[in-house]
């Protein structure tokens, strides 16, 4: 329950209908504007993902007590990125030496991008990427060291996944 006469109970109840949103930030939330004058607002965007978002926030008019509807739209680009080789052939490796080499990630998009990469320990064998995580900013690249522990005979093929923050697409 709230008490109307308790001006601080008020003044949380109230902070209740402030406009909130994780991805539009309104800047700033309260103001004055005197007859034949203007006032310069400011909307925020920061999606954390590549979606579309609409959200709606309201102008209160305190002297008539009308709400205006202002609508918020906007579009989270996806960040984009590529290797500079699309394979590595190791060759013939000697059991128990250690091969290394080095890709390229470029970023493409227009959003920096926060990747991580997840080692894939299936078949046994032993990688290890530096860095595995970063983030790289637009037009930018990342070189990344891949070392590769030759520890039994044989054939093999392995893909690794690499997590692209703020893609709903992995």
């Amino acid at each position: 329950s709230c008490d109307i006469y308790n001006a601080e109970q008020r003044n949380e109840l109230s902070k209740l209908c402030d406009y909130q949103s994780d991805v539009f930030k309104i800047l700033p939330m309260k103001g004055e504007i005197w007859p034949k004058r203007s006032q310069i607002v400011s909307i925020e965007f920061t999606p954390q993902v590549a979606h579309e978002f609409f959200e709606n926030a309201y102008l209160l008019n305190t002297d008539s007590n009308i709400r205006y509807q202002v609508a918020f739209k906007g579009k989270g680009l996806p960040p984009e990125a590529k290797f500079d080789s699309d394979t590595i052939n190791v060759g013939q490796v000697p059991l128990e030496t250690i091969s290394q080499y080095e890709i390229n990630l470029i970023n493409t998009g227009k959003v920096e991008v926060d990747y991580e990469i997840r080692q894939n320990n299936k078949s046994g064998l032993k990688f290890e990427f530096s860095p595995s995580s970063a983030v790289i900013p637009v037009n930018g690249s990342q070189k990344i060291s891949i070392k590769f522990y030759a520890i039994h005979v044989g054939q093999f093929s392995e893909n690794f996944p690499f997590i692209f923050r703020g893609s709903i697409d992995f």
